[in-house]
């Protein structure tokens, strides 16, 4: 990456406002800083783009089997377990889906509604409201259910740190999503969540694509931002490695 000092002028590009959190964080280097935040975002959404994806159809087929109309405004499931809030981004969905001239005389299906349902409602199915009412019995395991990979990555399935640990990727991931900073918000430590979680929910025999995403997302030179930014903030704590190698998934995808 190319250097930039703190005199560079960046007031034609970017606003004050904009700048600010950099400053404040940064402010022997902001502007090198703000390249970096972009940097490093750059790498999570690769991350994110499988992550989102793959824990909202584990969660639907859980829902599908046990609460097959659950994504129907008069369902059981939206009346009597979703709160007030989650019920209206259901019934939003569906009348986003009548509204689009495109489906006149079709029926909604879940997947309509599933693709219209944002991250945080997904995330939000693991807050402490719901623990008895969906996830009762270890449920949850049926998401994250790939034992190999919890054990390896050290997950507790203790619905509560789950809950937690998805409200921060969501909080990570919204803030990627609005273009803010991330770099004083942990990147080191929600990359590996992503990971961690991300290898608990695909099975054991399909474990190997982890390695085409690490490759995808470059994670090679993810590490080089990181130790710039290690060095921005002149501490040795924040060094990135994804310490489970191509070959470590591999072996573990043929146990």
């Amino acid at each position: 990456m190319t250097d930039h000092n703190a005199k560079t002028d960046y007031s034609n590009l970017l606003s004050t406002e904009k700048m600010a959190c950099f400053n404040s964080n940064f402010p022997n280097a902001p502007f090198k800083s703000y390249l970096l935040n972009v940097e490093i975002s750059k790498h999570f959404f690769v991350w994110l783009h499988f992550f989102e994806i793959t824990l909202r159809n584990r969660i639907s087929t859980h829902l599908n089997k046990h609460w097959p109309d659950w994504y129907m405004p008069e369902s059981y499931f939206c009346n009597e377990i979703l709160t007030k809030k989650h019920k209206s981004k259901i019934k939003y969905a569906h009348t986003k889906f009548l509204e689009n001239d495109k489906n006149d005389g079709k029926t909604i299906t879940v997947n309509n509604v599933i693709s219209d349902l944002s991250f945080g409602f997904w995330t939000a199915m693991f807050n402490e409201k719901y623990h008895k009412k969906i996830w009762m019995h270890t449920k949850h395991k049926k998401v994250f259910y790939n034992t190999k990979m919890t054990k390896l990555h050290d997950i507790s399935m203790n619905l509560s740190m789950i809950s937690d640990d998805l409200n921060s990727i969501r909080e990570i991931r919204n803030r990627i999503m609005h273009c803010e900073q991330i770099i004083s918000h942990a990147p080191e430590l929600q990359m590996k969540n992503i990971i961690r979680y991300l290898s608990s929910i695909i099975p054991n025999k399909d474990i190997s694509i982890i390695c085409d995403i690490k490759e995808i997302a470059q994670d090679k030179e993810l590490d080089k931002s990181f130790s710039e930014l290690s060095m921005l903030k002149s501490c040795d704590d924040l060094k990135f490695n994804i310490s489970w190698s191509s070959e470590h998934f591999r072996t573990l995808k043929n146990n």
